[in-house]
């Protein structure tokens, strides 16, 4: 027999009879290894082999498997029941254990070993299919050889001069995809590295044929070994790297294999050789040299690893990021992004296409063409028409190509937000034509009958794109930095612009001028659903589109911003429970869109209706947002220190003070004393009427009381924009729910559509001074200035003997806040409900107190234990008058709310003081009045605040009449 020391590549023969000495058997060759198995059929008979004489052994080197993937190393293994060699006449060959070798460890003596081969030959153990005999291929620590199954044929006196050979897998993992058949010396190491490189090569012509090396571990990118600089011994500065395919870098991205003793060099098509460094890099040189030898190891499924002089060659772990793209040749197999794979090279030229319209270009496309192919053909789109054809013939040239289109699109688009100057309304379904919209409060799109109003740029849409790429849609009332986005399964809603879906424009199948359809890529169309925008499988009625201009003439901006104005003024301000007044007044903006419409000094730039819309669209958004967003605003609390009315809003009756013991709501006018409340201090409320406060204590009424125990909270109303609602302690307070004159508490807030427990609050600017206008005289001590309106003259003083002699103190028409005054009423026609009428100042006048004004004041009913005097009137004597204490065991006097009275100084024993106007006097008999300044009764036991001619009434439990 003649031993073979050559390997020789697949020769492929005829008639079936293979004639090599070194044969691969894969998926791609005629004599091919199955690539799929079904259950069961795990059996392959190779064809008829030709032998060279005399040979001694055979070998099977196992390249690739089904089922199991690669480890560490990359090489399969096998698992093989039944191993059968026919000799020329296909009679099967009589082996023992002793003809099987292995370079792969054996495993389980018993059933596992070589020797399974021979003893499990026509024997199976356990049910059909189930091999227990078999031998393993088992993986060697550290092994970097293809495993192989040899056979030794010395001895064996059957006629191999033709042959075939048989074997059965265990079961379909294991099963070989791809396998070298040698005949040759067992001494031969046929599976060696160089021999692995030769069935990764065997398809290729190495020493004509250039590749591009590209790395199959990074999947993130398509990136290529490259020479970056020759030479270079520093990567930061240059030398080998990884990069992405360009044409620039073609010479430095093609390399061809150039085949010496053990292993390879690799050179570029720039003419370089690629070279191991000593250090921890390789380089690019001219010359090739002892580090300029690689191997390649093929690791089977047409990868490969190459192995330099200090080690394999890869990327650093962490390319990305540490290293961009530098190239190692000292990584060991522990490492990353070692394999790689082989794109052949060809030469390639780039072809650019200007798609225009309008002598404008729309598109643009880069096409990178291999040498001989055909032009690519011309990029087509719904609603884009051109006469231009592709050119003709092969490419042999880089080129540049203008294409004119012709549009029947029916609107007009732009490449960027910045640019948009049309909008459209878009109306879909083109048998119940509705508008599409976006809500605001819910972040869909509707579809609705128009309704513009205040929410009038929520139906206007602008088109971001081109026909050829697609749309993204813009919302006039959100702005350019949302656009529109969806899934192929619907709920379009409005998303950040950039992760916005570009819809194709595409084509419906209902005839109509201007109909089209908007497709997300590659799937379902947008539609009308009840009531909103969805997803629909067809081109239908539902998904057909037709758009306008979005037309808004500057009349009707003019009209939107008045009525919003009006809308807004009546929940912006400064009253309270008002919304707080926005940034810029209403009345500037309002001015300035008139200004600008009109015939003022502007260029024809500045007042052209686009300049005008786009104003009061910017003012109507700001107010809308406002009126529609409650969380964003504030309001206007009620101020400390002022007189307020409180107003239901249900029943529009005012909070009235009915006695000392009784808080209703009546219908009587907003101009009583007994409806008006002063916010005090701790946000105490104080009735004017009766000098108490409002405490909800312990009952469901609201009750009045001598402390300052009721502290008040305001709060936003959940039912109306411009109300609010008050919390007393822990009650939230104030409650007329049933529309009755009573008013209760709730001791949680209410809820939006408990409308009686919301107030509008009335700031007083007229208040009413109960005058007794028989005497002609009333004292007051009001926390606020009043302007005297001609209709009283206000006085200060100091006791001196009998006197009381007085200093006129409004003489500028002010009477100064903080100031116990004696009121001499002057004017008859000015009295109403027996009140004095007097406008609230805003004067910031200082008070007269001190030396110059011995009278003294409260603001709430005070008990007082001094000895003091208080205005009075006996007979037609109207003065000062000692007041008694016969209240509260004798230790005190009451003085009533938002009065005045006058210390005794020590010492003092008169009973009574004249009033002295400067000479003018006032004459009193010495009458003791007991109290005079005590609270009033009627005869029912009402209290009342003021009497009249003929009336009787009770007073320091005596009846009296008024003449």
């Amino acid at each position: 027999m003649r031993k073979i020391t050559s390997l020789l590549m697949l020769l492929l023969c005829f008639v079936g009879v293979v004639k090599a000495e070194n044969i691969v058997f894969n998926a791609q060759s005629e004599t091919a290894l199955p690539g799929t198995l079904a259950s069961g059929q795990y059996t392959w008979t190779s064809p008829t082999i030709t032998a060279p004489a005399d040979f001694k052994t055979l070998r099977l080197t196992f390249c690739g498997n089904i089922g199991v993937g690669k480890d560490s190393y990359g090489f399969p293994h096998v698992a093989i029941a039944e191993f059968y060699l026919f000799d020329k006449d296909g009679n099967r060959v009589k082996l023992t254990t002793e003809n099987f070798s292995s370079n792969a460890t054996e495993t389980n003596e018993g059933k596992s070993g070589l020797h399974a081969l021979c003893n499990g030959f026509d024997v199976k153990q356990g049910s059909e299919g189930d091999y227990d005999w078999y031998w393993h291929s088992y993986w060697s620590a550290g092994a970097e050889s293809l495993h192989y199954l040899e056979i030794d044929l010395d001895g064996v006196t059957a006629d191999l001069s033709t042959f075939t050979f048989k074997y059965v897998t265990r079961q379909e993992n294991g099963t070989p995809t791809e396998m070298l058949v040698t005949t040759g010396s067992s001494s031969e190491n046929v599976a060696s590295q160089a021999q692995s490189s030769q069935l990764l090569f065997a398809n290729y012509d190495l020493a004509n044929q250039a590749f591009r090396l590209k790395n199959s571990n990074i999947t993130d990118a398509d990136l290529y070994m490259t020479i970056e600089t020759p030479n270079s011994n520093d990567q930061n500065e240059g030398g080998i790297k990884i990069l992405e395919k360009s044409k620039e870098n073609a010479n430095s991205q093609a390399f061809k294999f150039e085949k010496i003793d053990g292993g390879f060099n690799i050179k570029s098509e720039s003419g370089y050789y690629l070279n191991t460094l000593s250090s921890w890099g390789f380089n690019a040189v001219e010359s090739a040299s002892d580090n300029s030898k690689f191997e390649i190891i093929y690791i089977g499924e047409g990868e490969f690893k190459i192995k330099g002089t200090m080690g394999y060659v890869g990327p650093n772990d962490n390319y990305k990021t540490g290293h961009p793209y530098e190239m190692f040749s000292n990584h060991g197999l522990d490492k990353l992004y070692l394999d790689w794979t082989l794109e052949p090279y060809v030469v390639e030229y780039e072809v650019v296409y200007n798609y225009k319209l309008n002598g404008e270009v729309v598109k643009t496309e880069t096409h990178i063409v291999r040498e001989t192919e055909d032009y690519p053909d011309l990029k087509t789109a719904f609603g884009m028409t051109t006469s231009d054809a592709k050119p003709n013939g092969k490419v042999d040239a880089n080129g540049t190509f203008d294409f004119n289109y012709t549009s029947t699109v029916p609107f007009t688009w732009e490449t960027n937000v910045d640019a948009i100057s049309n909008w459209y309304t878009i109306k879909m379904h083109s048998n119940n034509k509705k508008y599409i919209k976006y809500v605001a409060n819910g972040n869909y799109l509707s579809w609705v009958d128009a309704q513009f109003g205040l929410g009038k740029d929520q139906y206007a849409w602008a088109f971001i794109g081109n026909p050829f790429d697609g749309f993204k849609l813009v919302n006039k009332y959100l702005g350019a930095e949302k656009a529109l986005k969806s899934t192929n399964s619907g709920n379009p809603s409005m998303q950040n612009a950039a992760d916005a879906t570009v819809f194709v424009y595409a084509q419906s199948d209902v005839n109509g001028a201007g109909y089209f359809c908007l497709q997300y890529p590659g799937g379902n169309y947008l539609n009308a659903q009840n009531g909103k925008v969805a997803h629909w499988g067809d081109n239908d009625a539902g998904s057909t589109i037709e758009v306008a201009p979005f037309e808004y003439t500057l009349d009707e901006c003019l009209s939107d911003l008045q009525e919003i104005y009006e809308v807004v003024d009546n929940a912006f301000g400064t009253e309270p429970g008002l919304y707080k007044e926005m940034e810029h007044s209403l009345e500037d903006a309002l001015y300035m869109a008139w200004y600008l419409a009109g015939d003022a000094i502007v260029s024809d730039e500045e007042k052209d209706e686009y300049t005008i819309s786009l104003l009061v669209d910017n003012l109507l958004a700001q107010w809308y947002g406002l009126l529609s967003n409650p969380d964003s605003r504030e309001i206007n609390l009620p101020v400390q220190g002022k007189f307020y009315r409180l107003k239901n809003v249900a029943s529009g009756r005012y909070m009235n003070v009915k006695s000392a013991s009784s808080v209703v709501v009546t219908d009587a006018g907003n101009n009583l004393p007994a409806t008006i409340f002063y916010l005090g201090e701790n946000n105490t409320m104080l009735s004017y009427s009766v000098g108490q406060y409002l405490d909800c204590g312990n009952k469901n009424l609201a009750a009045v009381g001598t402390s300052l125990s009721g502290e008040f909270a305001a709060a936003r109303s959940g039912a109306k924009p411009n109300t609010i609602m008050y919390k007393n302690n822990s009650y939230w307070t104030f409650g007329n729910r049933d529309n009755d004159a009573s008013i209760d508490r709730g001791s949680t807030k209410p809820g939006a559509n408990e409308v009686g427990y919301d107030w509008k609050l009335e700031e007083v600017t007229w208040l009413p001074v109960p005058m007794n206008t028989t005497a002609g005289y009333a004292t007051l001590y009001a926390p606020v200035a009043l302007n005297n309106g001609g209709r009283v003259e206000a006085y200060v003083g100091k006791a001196e003997g009998e006197w009381f002699n007085m200093t006129r103190v409004d003489e500028d028409g002010v009477i100064p806040a903080n100031t116990p005054v004696v009121l001499k009423y002057v004017d008859d026609d000015q009295v109403e409900n027996n009140c004095v009428y007097l406008q609230v100042s805003d004067s910031e006048k200082s008070a007269v107190v001190g030396e110059e004004n011995a009278l003294q004041g409260t603001f709430a009913d005070t008990y007082v234990t001094e000895d003091s005097y208080v205005l009075g009137m006996v007979g037609s004597e109207v003065g000062f008058y000692t007041a008694t204490k016969n209240q509260q065991t004798n230790t005190s006097w009451l003085n009533n709310g938002f009065k005045a009275y006058l210390p005794k100084t020590v010492g003092s024993n008169v009973q009574a003081l004249r009033f002295n106007f400067g000479g003018e006097t006032t004459a009193i008999d010495a009458v003791e009045v007991e109290n005079a300044n005590a609270p009033i009764y009627d005869l029912s036991g009402r209290r009342v605040l003021s009497t009249v001619k003929g009336g009787i009434y009770i007073q320091n439990g005596k009846k009296f009449i008024v003449k």
